[in-house]
């Protein structure tokens, strides 16, 4: 109830970066109800001092009231360099985070790194200070992967600032994966479509792709390489593959060798002929069409023969020696390097039979004369 306003004096001083900026004026003072308050209005960023002492017409004084803050509108700087945002790098990078604010709050910096294929990653770094600076230098970033590093300031009056830059580091260039797997130095009976899947951090090129050294069709996509040509003739292929990715890197796929055999395999029956008489002791000779291929199994009347009642020779033939009295029907499968087999049956007839015999012998007249005449 004693109150006077012109005994109340309010000081204000400002600055920022060191230098002296203009404050706001005191406005008029209004009571309510035994109080009483003036209406000051902050608009700039600023360190600021306020100070404030009044009496009342008895002369009484209050305690003067001395205050210092600080208006920060202004959101912290955040820069990263070291990598270049979008790059692909084919040695490793150390990205420096700097960050600046007049009022940098240093102890709540977040950075976080993160990799397409090795997910959130342990972020190590040298850390300084230098006024209104805060620096950090990671370690260096050495795994092929595609990254995301993010960097969050604040500063203490709750201003914050995020930045994110994409990268790669690519130091090992393409992989390939060839389908069908397993097939290096095999033989395939089966005709297909080679393919490749080609896998790098970075968007690949397709330089050269070869099968027995002619540039081949091809269709490249989502990271996957099919020829345009089915693998279906017999004989040996070799399929050759180069790259170059973003970074730079060329990268060349191990030659894949393979055989290709869509041709079943035969055998020469020798020594007994589809339908004719034998009168003793007969060996039989089978011999595959080509080297390579083998006698996989025989048959007489049903019952697999083994191994030891038959002799096998360098040739790969196979030579076995049958004289019992009876009719005989004869299977053999021949079996080539790519798996395909093939089956071949023939049926004689031992006997000790003088009419058999004699119609034989006629037979075998008829087939000398008629050559003799020839």
């Amino acid at each position: 109830m004693n109150f006077n306003s012109d005994r109340c004096n309010v000081l204000l001083s400002a600055s920022l970066n060191g230098k002296p900026i203009a404050v706001p004026a005191s406005g008029e003072w209004s009571t309510l109800e035994n109080k009483h308050s003036s209406l000051l209005s902050f608009a700039g960023d600023g360190d600021y001092v306020i100070s404030i002492s009044c009496e009342d017409e008895a002369g009484n004084k209050a305690e003067e009231i001395l205050k210092h803050f600080t208006i920060d509108t202004r959101s912290p700087e955040i820069k990263i360099s070291g990598v270049v945002h979008g790059s692909a790098n084919k040695e490793a990078v150390r990205p420096k985070i700097t960050c600046s604010d007049i009022n940098l709050d240093t102890n709540k910096t977040e950075i976080s790194l993160a990799g397409y294929l090795g997910g959130e990653q342990i972020v190590e770094w040298r850390h300084t200070e230098e006024g209104e600076l805060e620096m950090f230098w990671l370690n260096p970033i050495g795994e092929d992967d595609n990254y995301i590093l993010s960097a969050v300031a604040y500063d203490k009056a709750g201003n914050s600032k995020q930045e994110s830059i994409i990268f790669s580091v690519n130091q090992k260039g393409a992989t390939f994966i060839f389908e069908p797997k397993d097939i290096q130095g095999s033989y395939i009976s089966r005709p297909f479509f080679p393919a490749i899947q080609i896998w790098n951090v970075d968007y690949v090129t397709i330089v050269s792709f070869t099968i027995n050294g002619k540039e081949t069709a091809y269709e490249f996509k989502n990271g996957i390489l099919t020829t345009k040509e089915e693998i279906n003739i017999d004989g040996k292929y070799v399929i050759t593959l180069d790259v170059i990715d973003g970074a730079g890197n060329r990268s060349s796929m191990k030659p894949v060798e393979f055989y290709f055999s869509g041709t079943k395999p035969a055998a020469h029956i020798q020594g007994v002929k589809q339908g004719d008489y034998y009168f003793g002791a007969t060996t039989i000779r089978l011999l595959p069409e080509k080297p390579e291929d083998r006698i996989k199994e025989i048959k007489i009347n049903g019952e697999i023969i083994g191994e030891e009642n038959y002799i096998r020779k360098e040739d790969h033939s196979v030579e076995i020696r049958v004289s019992d009295y009876q009719k005989y029907l004869l299977e053999v499968v021949t079996e080539d390097e790519s798996g395909n087999l093939n089956h071949e049956t023939v049926s004689f007839e031992i006997t000790n039979n003088w009419f058999f015999k004699l119609i034989q012998g006629i037979k075998e007249f008829f087939k000398k004369l008629i050559s003799y005449f020839k």
